[in-house]
């Protein structure tokens, strides 16, 4: 998945986020079970988390850019799942390479929904957005 984005903090003291979100498995009930997602900041910040659990602490590797690039300015971002990694780039410039991942994909159907969505909070705007299973 990818967009053009670019984040700003949210007027206060936050910092603004874009968030990717893929292979979200939830029950019924809403509660998220498993997930894979990608977090970028204002703070010129890059995260990859993994939900393995309801009821544990995800797991999460972060970068910091230190301004190059910057968020700040529209950038394209491109998130790659591949079996159990998660990879994402900038620009065309490696942030996060191959982190691998816990959780696995079952094989057949699931149980539960998936779901790969974005969440653009205050301070983010997203555009061209795409997104490709495969």
């Amino acid at each position: 998945m990818g967009a053009l984005i670019s984040v700003r903090e949210n007027g206060g003291d936050s910092a603004g986020v874009c968030t990717f979100i893929t292979r979200g498995e939830m029950n019924r009930q809403g509660q998220i079970l498993r997930a894979t997602g990608v977090v970028i900041t204002s703070d010129d910040e890059v995260y990859a988390i993994e939900q393995t659990g309801p009821n544990r602490q995800p797991r999460m590797t972060s970068i910091d850019t230190d301004g190059d690039p910057t968020f700040y300015n529209p950038i394209y971002i491109v998130v790659l799942v591949k079996d159990a990694a998660v990879s994402v780039w900038a620009d065309g410039i490696p942030m996060i390479e191959e982190w691998e991942l816990e959780n696995e994909l079952p094989d057949g159907e699931f149980a539960d929904p998936v779901i790969t969505l974005v969440n653009p909070e205050f301070g983010c705007v997203m555009t061209e957005l795409w997104a490709y299973g495969f």
